[in-house]
């Protein structure tokens, strides 16, 4: 008998999190799906107790959570790339540590459009942004149904287009393969 992988990797990156992990990790845990997902968590050496936080969900979900943890803090984008090696899912979807998903379908609803649309590398939804000092909701930062390549979010995500972000991390579920050979930026 054969084991089938997962058809998605949550990527999550945890660094000093503490206060926030947990609900992350359960926001994840809560998923309704028709296919196996697998939360991978790169802890980047916190100074807090989130490690400690995150050992002790991997070792109650040891058939979905897989840590991935750093023996040096290697700051986010070496995380990441370090973090995404071990993903072995067909999409990732992206969650930091310090965000939580609200919706218990949303990788599904994900995989669905991603399933349907094979022109479609990545895709993405509004999120609401939560103040946390203020204890409130700030509003929603709407989507609007544009067009974009990976590799605008990518170029995005390090500042070159200040002003313009398209997509907020927490949203953002790719198909996996079209980082084969990642974009030059990368390497800077």
């Amino acid at each position: 008998m054969t084991t089938v992988g997962p058809k998605v990797s949550v990527l999550m990156l945890a660094y000093n999190h503490e206060e926030f992990i947990q609900e992350a990790i359960e926001s994840v845990l809560i998923q309704k799906t028709n296919f196996k997902y697998e939360l991978v968590i790169g802890e980047d050496c916190s100074t807090d107790k989130t490690r400690e936080v995150v050992i002790e969900y991997q070792k109650k979900y040891p058939h979905i959570i897989k840590l991935n943890l750093q023996d040096s803090n290697l700051g986010g984008r070496k995380n990441f790339i370090s973090t995404f090696s071990v993903c072995e899912g067909e999409y990732i979807a992206l969650l930091e540590g310090d965000d939580y998903w609200i919706d218990e379908e949303k990788l599904q609803k994900q995989v669905d459009y991603l399933n349907t649309n094979d022109d479609c590398t990545v895709c993405g939804h509004s999120v609401k942004m939560y103040y946390e000092e203020a204890k409130s909701f700030l509003g929603e930062m709407i989507v609007k149904n544009e067009k974009f390549t990976l590799e605008d979010l990518l170029i995005e995500d390090i500042g070159n287009k200040p002003n313009k972000w398209y997509l907020r991390t927490l949203s953002i579920m790719f198909r996996k393969n079209v980082l084969d050979n990642p974009p030059d930026i990368w390497s800077k």
